[in-house]
């Protein structure tokens, strides 16, 4: 679930990524700054059903991948079982809704990004099961706990105030455009090497 810019950054990154099956990926936008991720469950199940017939075969608007991120705002409300479990249930609700061909997105799964000056346990600790269930699910992930553009700890206080809101938990343009290289770099980077290395053009 990618904000408005995060679209345009990773539209332009495949785009320049010369890969021809990429150039015409259509990245839409459908995050919502403040939902939980119960709240996204409803909208997601509502956002497939609109690109689902009556038959129950999606049709050629289908998406190619879903990219998740949710999370931050249950941490406030909810136990990390819970945030995970419904991560859990958008990825299977994606996966469930199938074109005439039974095929259905590749799911991608980001872990909850660290904040400044907020208490990281439950964040850690919902980071942990993501990636647990990101291998029990066999899904991409992409850790932004761990991406170093995104560590405060490795930042300065003018990189901060760049990337992070006053807030210190939601994102400014730059940092929601590193998001979008991370998404970039971690899963379709590795996806062309693979297609190089096959000889696959």
């Amino acid at each position: 679930v990618l904000y408005r810019w995060k679209e345009e950054v990773l539209s332009s990154l495949l785009y320049q990524s010369k890969q021809s099956s990429w150039c015409f990926l259509c990245v839409e936008c459908n995050g919502i700054k403040g939902q939980t991720t119960r709240e996204m469950i409803k909208r997601l199940k509502k956002i497939l059903n609109e690109n689902v017939d009556g038959d129950n075969n999606a049709d050629d608007r289908l998406f190619d991948y879903f990219i998740l991120l949710g999370g931050t705002n249950d941490l406030f409300f909810s136990a990390p079982v819970e945030i995970v479990e419904n991560l859990r249930k958008m990825i299977r609700m994606v996966r469930s809704a199938k074109d005439s061909n039974g095929n259905s997105a590749q799911c991608v799964i980001l872990t909850i990004p660290a904040s400044i000056g907020k208490d990281e346990l439950a964040k850690q600790q919902t980071n942990v099961m993501i990636r647990e269930m990101a291998e029990k699910e066999k899904i991409a992930l992409v850790d932004l706990e761990l991406w170093e553009g995104l560590s405060p700890s490795k930042l300065n206080e003018d990189k901060k105030k760049n990337i992070w809101d006053r807030d210190g938990i939601h994102f400014l343009p730059h940092g929601s455009n590193i998001i979008a290289e991370a998404v970039f770099q971690t899963i379709f980077k590795r996806k062309k090497r693979k297609a190089e290395e096959e000889g696959d053009t």
